[in-house]
């Protein structure tokens, strides 16, 4: 039940980018942008923060059947759950930073893939409805695999996606077959994140486990877009996507370590 929750909440984060990206694009060429920024904070504490206070109003009921015996034998051996968050924090943390990093830049790399302007703001623009895609195939096969399972795949694409990239001759269209590989891989990455920590650690435990990944997710997110732009702009773009490559690779390599453990 909480796996269908989080994916059917992430569907509709999801297709945000694919909303905003163009809004925000007449705004700018409207209004400019600190007029743009003023009218987004307006709607934050407008519609936002009204509806966040109604939430904290909002008590959850908890299932009469729902033991303490069921809440423990969730998520792996507690004798392990120490090694999983140290695989677990750097493997998301490498997955998120391509993720948040990357994609402040995807017009430009578009760009370097051989795209036209306008081309590339079309196919930037794509990455909401890609993300949703691949929520919704994980909401149609529900509960039939591992939140592991989705994790794996998804670094899997990332890696996948830099290569096309690399190696522009594998396909006919560089930009949209590296654009659609990216798109459902980040799009099952975020998904992955949301549901891992439920996933190892069990209900009891979430949020604490949640606390610390996001600890140390928020240093990364917040860090990869500067990151990358010095990257592009000092080392260039094939180091860029090489570096990009070797980090979905970790992820993919700790993802399977976890994987190991919740096994054994």
């Amino acid at each position: 039940m909480e796996r269908r929750a989080m994916t059917v909440l992430m569907l509709f984060t999801g297709a945000s980018s694919s909303i905003a990206w163009p809004a925000l694009g007449l705004l700018d060429g409207a209004f400019g942008w600190r007029a743009s920024c003023l009218l987004l904070a307006a709607f934050q504490l407008a519609v936002g923060a009204p509806f966040h206070w109604w939430l904290l109003e909002k008590r959850p009921e908890r299932p009469a059947h729902a033991g303490a015996a069921l809440l423990l034998s969730e998520g792996i051996a507690p004798a392990r759950q120490g090694i999983a968050m140290l695989v677990l924090v750097p493997s998301m943390c490498l997955s998120g930073f391509i993720s948040w990093g990357l994609s402040v830049h995807l017009v430009e790399l578009l760009r370097h893939l051989g795209a036209e302007h306008h081309e590339a703001i079309w196919l930037a623009s794509l990455l909401g409805l890609l993300q949703v895609s691949s929520r919704v195939v994980d909401l149609a096969m529900g509960s039939k695999h591992s939140p592991l399972v989705t994790g794996m795949i998804a670094s899997a694409l990332l890696s996948s996606s830099f290569a096309i990239a690399l190696l522009p001759s594998l396909t006919a269209s560089p930009p949209l077959a590296f654009m659609l590989v990216y798109g459902v891989g980040s799009g099952s990455m975020s998904l992955a994140r949301v549901m891992l920590p439920l996933a190892l650690f069990g209900a009891r435990s979430y949020g604490r486990a949640s606390g610390i990944l996001s600890a140390f997710q928020n240093v990364a997110f917040a860090s990869a877009p500067v990151v990358y732009a010095a990257l592009f702009e000092r080392a260039g773009t094939q180091i860029v996507l090489w570096l990009s490559f070797a980090a979905g690779m970790l992820a993919l390599l700790g993802l399977v370590a976890l994987d190991y453990l919740r096994r054994g």
